[in-house]
Formats: structure tokens, sequence, C-alpha cells
């Protein structure tokens, strides 16, 4: 009997390509020496356990890192070691050469922290990661920066931070900088949804709280560090801020919503035949936004999406393809970190 295929072939293609997101759980930590079995430039871990095994020591800043990320409730999913790469000569490349590199193999992560506590290494760290859509944390136990007030010629770490203006980078006073607390904060943050948690009032696991006088806690926060400070008889971190004083909340929040947006379009686009430069081709592109917005409910209380008329893009734009001036305002949830009441009363 004839078959119908040697008439008629039809082949099933998956035309819905899908493509890769963002990590907003992984974070990266930088070290400053591997086992002589590491090879590699980088390698990914889901628990600490897993360093050891691949031939890194309990005292090595790999596994100390990556014991105080993971040790973390809820638990983050994914921590990148790579070690400080190296030029051909054998010398450590610069800060933002050595990132870059790594990056170039595997950008599928959002936090940061590395091996240096120089603070010479940590500002051009912080320049960096002002170029990207990602977020640096570091601790300091330099008491010049829980001891001195805030000043614009200060030199100590803290001041120089928030003198800087580092949109992407945290800074944390502790005493356990050396067991890489900052570690602990960036398991927290990435650990959940992105930008639904704020990173205030959080116990961290495994890191010892310090005992600071109400002077030197302001010294800190005045210079949008964070402490991680016993209140009420519980161990808390304060406040979770970047050094230019916004909430750390807020800018994984922001980042998230425009990289699904992004990744939204991008989707629509690849496995569209044609977008048009038309009202319906608009309105796909809106509904790519809307969908987005509408499924970070915990981070937008509303928003507001204005696209453009196709009558009045001009023709030069139409024939470059471009769908420019879409507008996208936001009213973001926000979080309580203080409460002030007044008490009325009567005898």
């Amino acid at each position: 009997m004839a078959q119908i295929e040697e008439i008629i072939e039809v082949t099933a293609v998956n035309s819905a390509q899908s493509i890769s997101q963002k990590g907003f759980g992984t974070g990266l930590f930088v070290t400053d020496n591997v086992p002589s079995s590491f090879n590699d430039v980088l390698r990914i871990y889901s628990e600490s356990k897993a360093i050891l095994d691949d031939g890194f020591l309990a005292t090595d800043s790999a596994y100390i890192a990556a014991s105080a990320f993971f040790a973390q409730e809820p638990r983050p999913s994914q921590l990148i070691i790579a070690p400080i790469t190296k030029k051909e000569d054998g010398k450590i490349d610069d800060w933002p050469t050595a990132l870059s590199k790594i990056s170039n193999v595997n950008d599928d992560w959002y936090g940061l922290a590395t091996y240096t506590k120089k603070d010479d290494e940590i500002i051009s760290i912080a320049k960096y990661i002002d170029t990207t859509a990602k977020i640096y944390a570091v601790a300091t136990s330099d008491p010049a920066s829980r001891d001195n007030p805030f000043k614009e010629t200060g030199k100590d770490l803290g001041s120089v931070l928030k003198k800087s203006g580092f949109k992407n980078t945290a800074w944390m006073y502790s005493e356990e900088a050396s067991k890489f607390a900052e570690c602990a904060k960036l398991g927290q943050c990435l650990a959940y949804k992105a930008g639904t948690a704020t990173i205030a009032y959080k116990t961290l696991s495994g890191i010892k709280s310090d005992s600071l006088s109400r002077t030197q806690s302001e010294n800190i926060f005045a210079k949008n560090g964070n402490t991680y400070q016993m209140i009420a008889g519980v161990n808390v971190t304060r406040y979770g801020t970047l050094c230019d004083g916004t909430p750390i909340d807020i800018k994984i929040g922001l980042d998230f919503i425009k990289a699904r947006v992004q990744e939204n379009i991008f989707f629509v686009l690849k496995n569209s035949k044609k977008v048009l430069f038309t009202e319906s081709g608009i309105v796909t592109i809106q509904n790519c936004i809307h969908e987005v917005l509408e499924n970070a409910n915990e981070i937008v209380s509303e928003y507001k999406v204005e696209m453009p008329k196709p009558a009045k893009i001009s023709k030069n734009i139409k024939a470059k393809r471009i769908l420019d001036d879409i507008k996208i305002d936001l009213i973001l949830t926000g979080a309580i970190h203080k409460v002030k009441a007044q008490i009325n009363y009567q005898l």
C-alpha cells in the first residue's frame, strides 16, 4: 500500500524558540587561589561541600565565602566560583579586565563578591559594576568607616563609596568581614524572587552581629552603609541600601523588570514572521510589556504604558524600523523600614 508520506511530507518544527533569561538568583565570587586541578575559567556550585570535593581547602576564601552564601534561609540556588584572571606574563589582571573576561565566558549572574579587602581595588570594582545591570557587595571591618562621621573629604572606605555615589554597590560594616559577611547578605538578596523582599531586618546564618553604639551606627548609615546588629534580642540587618542611598530591593526589582521586558520583546521578534509597523504590531509589543508588569505585582502597585501612534511616527523612523518613544510609568510597592506613632493619653 502506498503511503501518504510519499506524496505529502510534513515536518514538525518548534518555531517558538526559547531565549535565555538572566539569572537573578545566581552569585559570582572571584577568588584569589584555586587548587591545581581547577583548570576552568569558572565553575558553578549549588552547595559549599562540592567546593571541598573539587580540592579547595576549608581555609580558602572561596569555601569561606560559599559557606556564608549557602548557609542562608531561604537558600540561594547557585554560586559561580572564578579565580582572578591573569595576563600572559602571569600577573593578575586589573579588576575591570578580570570581570570582563569572566563575564565573556558566563554572564548569567547578578550579585558579585570578591576576595579583596583593599580599598583601591574595591573602588575599581564598584566603578566597573556601575557600568552593568548587576550588584556588588563588600564588607569592611575598618574602624574608620564605623567611628568617623561622614565628611566629603573623608578617606575611609564608607565615606569614599558614598561620596562616589555608586548606584550598584552595597557596603556593610562587619567585624566578620574576613568571613565574608557580605556573601551572607548577598545570599539573602538572591534567594528571594527578584525585588520582592527588603534586605532590612534579615538574620544572617553563620555571622556574628556587631555591638555598635548609636553614634557608630549613625556614622555608618550616614555613609549609606549597612550593619548587622542585635535589636530586641534578635540579630538583624540594617537597612539594605546602596552607596547612592537606593534600597537594594528597588534596584533588583527594576533590573528584573528591565531584563524581562527585553527578553519578552526579543522573544516575539525572534519567533514572529514579522512584527508589522502598524497599530496591531505596536499593540503586540505593548502586550509584551503588560505581561511582565502584570506578573510583577509584588514590585509594582500601579503602572501606565504609553505607546506611540503609527500616524505620528515619522517616515524616517519607520524606515529605520525602530519603535521609539515608549513610556513606562511605575509606582512601586516600596517597604516600611521605620514606624513612628504618637500616643495621646489622659488621666
